[in-house]
């Protein structure tokens, strides 16, 4: 559980990193992290209005694992509904959350688990949650 514990707090800051950038910076975070955008779209202020609202419901996943990490028996329930709720809804869609995915698939084989889909990861962070490893 203690593994668990250091993978949330490890990727927490990774969350409210990315969100905080998108927060700032709008469609701006897009381009400076790759995106290749008309400026047409760049220019767009409901789009920057959107890509602004993403980034704060990002940054809430690293409110949500930095808290989680604090007592993870309490906040299995809240872990498992925040964690199925990232995969789901296909925030690892882009380069930048992929490598996140990767980054805690590791920390997650680290611990002794196998993950080959972000579907495994979730079933193994239920499965850890439920024994309480």
């Amino acid at each position: 559980m203690q593994t668990f514990a250091l993978v949330l707090r490890l990727t927490a800051p990774v969350f409210l990193m990315v969100g905080a950038l998108h927060l700032v910076l709008g469609v701006g975070a897009d381009v400076l992290l790759g995106a290749k955008l008309a400026a047409e779209a760049v220019a767009d202020p409901a789009l920057d209005s959107q890509n602004r609202f993403y980034g704060v419901a990002f940054t809430l996943y690293g409110v949500l694992f930095l808290v989680c990490a604090s007592n993870i028996p309490k906040y299995a329930t809240v872990i498992r509904c925040v964690i199925w709720a990232f995969f789901c809804c296909g925030r690892c869609a882009t380069g930048v959350h992929c490598q996140l995915w990767h980054a805690t698939a590791f920390g997650a084989r680290f611990a002794g688990q196998r993950v080959n889909t972000p579907a495994n990861f979730g079933l193994v962070v239920t499965a850890g949650i439920t024994r309480g490893k």
